[in-house]
């Protein structure tokens, strides 16, 4: 396509706003924040071509109305007592959602989830 023709497509979908990072960055936000961290939420976002600044707006925003407990979301995950390979899995994946080590580890020891070592 010429490039007059590309800019008047963009200039049309523009106009009704299915052009719009920040509409779109709030939508991802809050389809997520109930189960990511913030930063994991960032990460993604620039992942997808969004600037930091529109992405951190959209987070502020969406934060105003859900008030996010990202320990509240570390909370959620089960059980007591848990084998090295298993409490080595959770934390993997609370690890990759985002969330710090030091928050992580701070969680589960007030839920009381340990590691059984085998010996």
């Amino acid at each position: 396509f010429s490039a007059e023709a590309t800019e008047d497509a963009m200039n049309y979908v523009r106009s009704y706003g299915y052009l719009n990072d920040y509409r779109y960055a709030m939508n991802y936000i809050s389809f997520r924040m109930g189960t990511k961290s913030r930063q994991k939420i960032l990460q993604e976002l620039s992942g997808k071509g969004i600037d930091r600044e529109t992405a951190l707006a959209a987070w502020e925003e969406a934060a105003e109305i859900e008030e996010p407990d990202e320990l509240a979301i570390l909370r959620t995950q089960p059980g007591t007592a848990l084998d090295e390979k298993g409490m080595r899995r959770l934390q993997g994946f609370l690890l990759r959602r985002g969330f710090s080590y030091g928050d992580i580890s701070h969680v589960l020891e007030d839920m009381n989830i340990t590691c059984e070592r085998s010996y």
